[in-house]
């Protein structure tokens, strides 16, 4: 059995038509695969505004400058959904249990063969801005994370 890790962001989108009404944010890098990853979002308590929140669980892609850094963009679709606004947030919105390879940093920019950045986009639809949190759980499959 491997070692459990979690990392959580804190993540603040502006109403539809703000600046930023789009956010990626990704799992913290390792140096090991891992397995059972589980994305969870949560709006600590708070009634959000009317209109969606819709995410999108994204693998690979690329960094822009420095990775864990910057903009990150392109990667293929995991699943994605909604959720419906006027209401608390508290949802674990991905779950698998298949090995994932390494999200390590090969280049200096780039993943490479060695990487697979998992990332979660996050788009906000409501009538006014939102501040939730998005945790990634997962099983480490080795000695060192």
């Amino acid at each position: 059995m491997g070692q459990f890790r979690q990392t959580t962001h804190e993540v603040t989108l502006t109403a539809a038509g703000g600046a930023t009404p789009t956010v990626r944010v990704w799992d913290l890098p390792t140096s090991v695969p891992l397995t059972k990853l589980s994305i969870a979002i949560s709006s600590a308590g708070v009634i959000t505004a009317a209109g969606n929140l819709a995410w999108n669980v994204v693998f690979g892609g690329k960094w822009v400058q420095t990775p864990f850094n910057s903009v990150h963009s392109g990667g293929i679709s995991q699943l994605n959904n909604v959720i419906a606004g006027g209401a608390e947030i508290a949802a674990v919105v991905y779950t698998t249990n298949n090995i994932l390879a390494t999200n390590n940093v090969v280049g200096p920019n780039t993943m490479e063969k060695n990487g697979l950045p998992i990332v979660l986009e996050l788009t906000n639809a409501k009538a006014a801005a939102v501040t939730v949190y998005v945790t990634f759980i997962s099983e480490i499959l080795g000695m060192n994370a």
